[in-house]
């Protein structure tokens, strides 16, 4: 009983990605009923039906579980796939089964992922012609001339001799 459920848990990926697609050819309806009725993310559920309807049953390995499958269908080439399958298959039929992260290093090693290119380059960084640059140091020097002042106290006496004066009346 309990190698039947442990089995049976195995599979279960199988299972449902069965029932997603026999649902979307019968009624075309694919996910909906599957998300209330199992509470699965729908990602989990659309890599279900994948995987069911990419491996047939009858191309299934029972003594390989479903991510297995799943993993060796990552290798995208359906010639090396079926030489994975059969070749893993083997090896789990014989009690030697590879766990899915040995498995998921082999298919890497036979379909490396591809690194996403950028879509745009980026553009340098601006480069000021010769008249902005004096323009910008002018304003650098200024800038620091006017720190100085504020650091050694200068614009705080001549603020404070402008507020000692006596303020003209204003005229409307």
């Amino acid at each position: 009983m309990l190698d039947w459920t442990t089995t049976l848990s195995d599979h279960v990926g199988f299972m449902i990605g069965d029932v997603i697609n026999f649902g979307n050819a019968k009624w075309g309806e694919k996910y909906k009923a599957a998300l209330n009725q199992t509470g699965r993310a729908r990602s989990t559920l659309k890599n279900y039906a994948w995987v069911a309807r990419n491996i047939p049953p009858n191309k299934r390995v029972a003594a390989l579980s479903f991510t297995h499958h799943w993993e060796i269908l990552r290798i995208g080439d359906n010639t090396k796939v079926k030489e994975v399958l059969k070749e893993v298959g083997a090896q789990a039929e014989k009690g030697h089964a590879p766990s899915t992260k040995e498995l998921r290093y082999k298919v890497q090693k036979l379909a490396p992922r591809k690194v996403k290119k950028k879509s745009k380059p980026e553009p340098p960084p601006y480069e000021p012609s010769a008249d902005e640059q004096s323009k910008l140091d002018a304003a650098e020097e200024a800038l620091t001339e006017a720190n100085d002042a504020i650091k050694s106290g200068g614009v705080v006496k001549i603020l404070c001799k402008l507020d000692n004066k006596e303020k003209p009346p204003m005229v409307s």
